[in-house]
């Protein structure tokens, strides 16, 4: 990090480690990062991975963008539950403090929790209980890349949708278009803005399950009969051409991997809580180890500011006490400097008598 900015892996937009040559989200080349601007791009974005326990099977199941009404599908048994907005507000907070000390030009201060991220590692852990995880989020700082020219996409913010968009292709890219944000988590937490992914595209619609069968999909458009997505969960209509895409509670019974993890980003504006707590301590740190005037004029110790709070403090010898074994340990060097004086004295004649006689 320089300044007000960040290092990214130009592949897939993820923080890039100084003390890595490859990428841990994508295994790309760290050789020719890309720099982002905090200027030119001024929302923090965060790549995210986030799944949650199942309260039935107790299995850890993908969500793959901003919960509907606080509730997702279990992609192991489709049971539809709660996240809890307490915890899902703890995760976006986290994420907002990540990314955004991150791009800031106090990154590397000693009182920010996550100053290794950019140097020995890419992302950080949150989990909502460490011993009994119920959600759980691996959360990199970075920014959207193209997928074809690998420029920072552009993120605006338009009514209820992000637009997002390439001002070096002129275009949108493939995974992201115009995509709508949670208002209910906006209020839950205010500087989330939106998120982009595939569960958040306007122009992505789901594909409608036939009460046919479990595998009968058919376009939300027409009405017509889906062939078997692709591998990102994707189906083109071949009588209206509209994509839409298979809810992952589908896949299982598709023949798919119901459980495949899938990145995505949240959007945030503006600073965090914790960026304002790191400032403070360190103007805190600056004050209690600024030297005192009548120190700097001495340049000795002052031990005369015992409330600062980070100061080490020496302990203060008193040489003037009262102890009567003190007064006799000084006169008992006193006599032994003046004996030491008459012995050096005694030598020197016997040396001069000495130089005589010869």
């Amino acid at each position: 990090m320089t300044g007000e900015g960040l290092r990214v892996c130009s592949a897939c937009g993820t923080i890039a480690p100084t003390e890595r040559a490859s990428c841990s989200q994508c295994e790309g080349s760290l050789q020719a990062p890309l720099m982002v601007s905090a200027s030119e791009h001024p929302l923090p974005c965060a790549r995210v991975v986030v799944e949650m326990c199942c309260g039935a099977c107790g299995f850890f199941f993908p969500i793959d963008g901003l919960p509907d009404d606080d509730a997702v599908d279990c992609a192991h048994c489709d049971l539809h539950q709660k996240v809890g907005a307490e915890r899902w507000t703890a995760f976006v907070r986290t994420a907002h403090e990540v990314v955004d000390l991150a791009r800031s030009a106090h990154h590397a201060s000693k009182f920010n929790p996550y100053r290794d991220l950019g140097t020995s590692r890419s992302s950080h852990l949150f989990e909502d209980d460490p011993k009994a995880a119920k959600l759980r989020g691996w959360i990199s700082p970075g920014h959207p890349v193209c997928t074809r020219c690998r420029g920072p996409l552009a993120i605006a913010a338009d009514g209820g949708a992000l637009r997002v968009g390439c001002p070096r292709c002129a275009r949108a890219d493939s995974i992201d278009g115009a995509l709508t944000y949670d208002t209910t988590q906006v209020r839950h937490y205010k500087p989330l803005v939106g998120a982009i992914g595939l569960q958040q595209r306007l122009d992505r619609k789901q594909a409608v399950v036939s009460a046919e069968g479990p595998t009968a999909l058919h376009c939300p458009s027409c009405g017509g009969a889906l062939s078997m997505p692709d591998a990102e969960r994707m189906c083109r209509c071949t009588y209206c051409e509209t994509i839409s895409q298979v809810p992952r509670g589908r896949l299982r019974a598709l023949g798919q991997d119901a459980t495949k993890q899938e990145p995505w980003w949240l959007v945030f504006s503006g600073t965090s809580r914790l960026r304002d707590t790191v400032l403070a301590r360190e103007a805190e740190w600056a004050q209690a180890t600024r030297p005192s005037p009548e120190l700097r004029r001495s340049g000795g110790v002052d031990h005369s500011r015992d409330d600062a709070p980070f100061e080490r403090r020496a302990e203060v010898v008193d040489d003037s006490s009262d102890d009567p074994s003190s007064e006799r340990r000084a006169d008992v060097v006193a006599k032994a400097g003046l004996a030491i004086g008459i012995l050096g004295a005694i030598a020197g004649v016997i040396a001069a008598l000495w130089a005589i006689l010869r």
